[in-house]
């Protein structure tokens, strides 16, 4: 619903306004939970791979950029963020089916492994990965999360 809702409003946003339309993702192998199946994401990967732009691997020893990433999750309450606090942990180093501490009262078991893979950030061309959605176009700006929802198992 989020990611849709702010997908929606990036396509909103005339070409005066943003020259190039991007998106680009981190921790993809970590958004299973509420019916989000991690065959149902690795398909959707695959499909997009030729249309990347570009991917790499994210490396906290090396790159300020990602310090203040880490930095920035940190400061903003991650325990609010279980995409975010993970790619953090992934990032520090652990592995397998860590959960941080202060996960532990919002997620009792870790579902997902983290891997490199949870450190692997690829950018796309927004309409490249926006073309093939059905719902989209009927996304108003003024909708709440709980219509956005409602519009998405409509187009289900």
């Amino acid at each position: 619903m989020e990611d849709m809702s702010h997908a929606r409003a990036v396509q909103l946003l005339s070409s005066n306004e943003v020259k190039s339309k991007y998106i680009a993702v981190i921790g993809t192998n970590i958004d299973v939970g509420h019916d989000v199946i991690q065959s149902d994401i690795d398909a959707r990967l695959n499909a997009l791979s030729p249309k990347a732009v570009l991917s790499w691997l994210w490396q906290y020893e090396h790159d300020d950029d990602i310090r203040r990433y880490m930095d920035i999750v940190s400061r903003c309450c991650p325990r609010h963020t279980i995409v975010h606090s993970l790619v953090c942990a992934a990032l520090q180093g652990h592995r397998g089916y860590y959960l941080p501490e202060h996960l532990r009262d919002r997620i009792h078991k870790s579902i997902v492994p983290l891997t490199e893979e949870t450190c692997r950030s690829t950018k796309y061309h927004f309409d490249d990965v926006m073309c093939d959605n059905v719902y989209l176009e009927r996304l108003e700006p003024k909708m709440n999360l709980n219509q956005v929802l409602d519009v998405i198992y409509r187009s289900i």
